[in-house]
């Protein structure tokens, strides 16, 4: 066989090994989580994926992995909540240019701290409901793990975070997910009861 072929090949087979062994740490990881209510939703040719199930809502997350080749894509997840009841509408925004552009005015929440990470914007009444000390401690929480939410709206709740490689990191991140949409569901409830 022509040396030059014979390299290639070796190449492309070294080129593929880092990628699937990503994959198959990753589909360990997902196995290994540990957490009730967690269905894991395996793939071969993409990352595995997961359902989260819990009393009031159930969530979809994927993964993304960083970019393999270069390029300085970092990797990620995202979780998806439907919420069993009907939400109010908020859009969370980082402090900033882009939060300045926004048209509408941001709920006051008078916490420095919570401020500082994120501007509230969207249904008031439902945003002073959640917005109690306890949700904006879990949202800082998720900041410090570099996880973000991004909106609710019309039962649906949108979070981001970085791809974790780690089961027990993982793990730390999706229980802080469902708590932050365990208090999404109370708001909800609440609003619900009190219309």
């Amino acid at each position: 066989m022509d040396p030059y072929w014979l390299g290639l090949a070796l190449l492309v087979i070294l080129c593929s090994a880092a990628p699937l062994a990503r994959r198959f740490g990753h589909a360990h990881a997902l196995k290994s989580l540990g957490i009730e209510g967690i269905t894991v939703l395996p793939s071969f040719w993409k990352l595995g994926q997961l359902r989260y199930s819990r009393p009031g809502w159930e969530a979809g997350v994927r993964f993304e992995l960083p970019g393999e080749f270069g390029g300085g894509q970092r990797g990620h997840l995202q979780l998806s909540a439907k919420m069993g009841q009907p939400t109010g509408s908020l859009k969370f925004h980082a402090p900033g240019p882009a939060a300045d552009a926004a048209e509408g005015n941001f709920i006051r929440i008078g916490d420095p701290r919570f401020e500082a990470l994120y501007l509230v914007k969207g249904d008031p009444a439902f945003g002073v409901r959640l917005m109690l000390a306890e949700t904006r401690e879990l949202l800082v929480q998720l900041a410090a793990l570099d996880g973000r939410i991004w909106a609710i709206h019309e039962g649906t709740v949108e979070i981001t975070g970085p791809f974790l490689t780690s089961a027990k990191d993982l793990k730390a991140f999706l229980e802080l997910c469902a708590r932050l949409l365990d208090r999404v569901a109370l708001a909800a409830a609440a609003a619900e009861a009190s219309r």
